[in-house]
């Protein structure tokens, strides 16, 4: 057995590996810092949780603050206005941006290409920021999300800002990675940091396939929950999803979250082409959160004009006694949070990230989504950028 620490995952993983002489015959995944955020929820105020919650994760704090702000909604019986939807789309969705982009260029990038310089694309993640701040007030762990709406009232003035920034982001985004912007499917032939780093990819061929099953659990102006067998698409049930020590699955099985599940429930055509060619291989993996930025971007400008800016951005609202569920689509893939609220106080709390569906061990004869990926492997290194293909986050999983 060889042990390694994997880093730059918002924490650290320490993988051990079993070798079958020359070949990676199984990995068991050891994630470290528990922290016990759903033990700590217990007996506190239902609104406690809109403070805490958001820093499980410094990168992802916006999605665990919709998810646990839709779950109070839930519970509660409070249905916020479109406006309010909106306003947390957009936020949630640049949230997304701003992680892919550095996903992409501080992760990936360096192990394919040489001298990727991540100052090039910083001003992109500078105005996508922006934008969260104009409605959010600052990121990360902002708070103005709350049951009943938000407590942002965007100007006209604001939304022209915001459209700016974007328009700016797109221009950097668009010279850097992508070149020929508008035409994704001929991207490999392109000298732009997307089409070389898939260029490399493709001559990886079939490595890091899985089980090639797809969950979405969120529903937002792009997707709707599912669940994706190979290029099946079914309906989904979040009262059949299993959450135990080591594993999450739906109706006993493991599934795959994320931005290939969700490029592949909107049938997007780089990545169903890719799909056919290599299943849920490495290369479909990293393309699929790359093309996801070009979907989002072009989503995020839709948004900002749909903005009725008349509307109300809050409703007053009253707590009482009840369960209820907040799922979002968040950078990693569907995020659940649940709460039972009793007398006044939480009375049990549970919290399913992304990571928990991609990485959990699982068993020996049923390992993980992403242990099964890596089996067969004959280098640690080709390992190392499969689990990162999955954008692995360590304090989500551990929270």
């Amino acid at each position: 057995m060889k042990i390694e620490i994997l880093q730059k995952v918002e924490g650290e993983v320490y993988l051990h590996y079993k070798w079958n002489e020359t070949i990676i015959e199984d990995v068991e995944i050891e994630f470290l810092h528990y922290r016990g955020i759903e033990k700590m929820l217990l007996g506190k105020d239902p609104l406690d949780a809109l403070v805490i919650n958001p820093r499980i994760c410094g990168i992802c704090g916006h999605a665990h603050l919709r998810a646990t702000v839709e779950a109070l909604e839930n519970a509660f019986g409070i249905i916020p206005t479109q406006k309010a939807k909106t306003v947390r789309e957009i936020t949630t969705f640049c949230e997304i941006l701003q992680n892919h982009l550095k996903w992409f260029y501080l992760v990936i990038a360096p192990f394919l290409l040489d001298n990727v310089n991540f100052f090039t694309i910083q001003p992109a993640i500078v105005n996508i920021n922006k934008i969260i701040a104009l409605f959010g007030g600052q990121y990360p762990h902002n708070s103005y999300m709350l049951p009943g709406g938000v407590t942002c009232d965007p100007t006209a003035i604001e939304i022209f800002q915001a459209k700016n920034y974007l328009a700016q982001a797109k221009d950097t985004i668009k010279l850097q990675l992508f070149k020929n912007y508008t035409d994704l499917k001929d991207i490999s032939k392109e000298k732009s940091d997307f089409g070389n780093i898939l260029r490399k990819l493709i001559t990886y061929s079939t490595v890091g396939q899985s089980y090639d099953r797809f969950v979405v659990l969120g529903e937002n102006s792009l997707v709707k929950p599912a669940k994706i067998l190979k290029t099946s698409i079914k309906p989904i049930s979040v009262k059949f999803i299993k959450e135990t020590d080591v594993s999450v699955t739906y109706r006993g099985r493991f599934y795959e979250t994320g931005p290939l599940a969700r490029m592949l429930l909107l049938r997007y055509p780089l990545i169903m082409q890719l799909h056919r060619r290599f299943k849920d291989a490495l290369v479909t993996r990293i393309a699929a959160r790359v093309v996801e930025i070009d979907v989002i971007m072009k989503k995020l400008e839709q948004l900002l004009d749909s903005i009725l800016l008349s509307e109300s951005s809050y409703i007053d609202n009253k707590q009482k006694d009840g369960h209820g569920m907040g799922v979002v689509e968040a950078a990693r893939g569907s995020l659940i949070h649940r709460i039972w609220v009793k007398n006044g106080t939480i009375a049990k709390y549970q919290i399913i990230t992304p990571t928990q569906w991609n990485l959990l061990q699982g068993t020996k004869e049923y390992p993980g989504v992403a242990r099964k990926a890596i089996q067969g492997l004959k280098d640690t290194k080709t390992a190392e950028l499969i689990f990162r293909s999955f954008d692995i986050c360590s304090v989500c999983t551990t929270h």
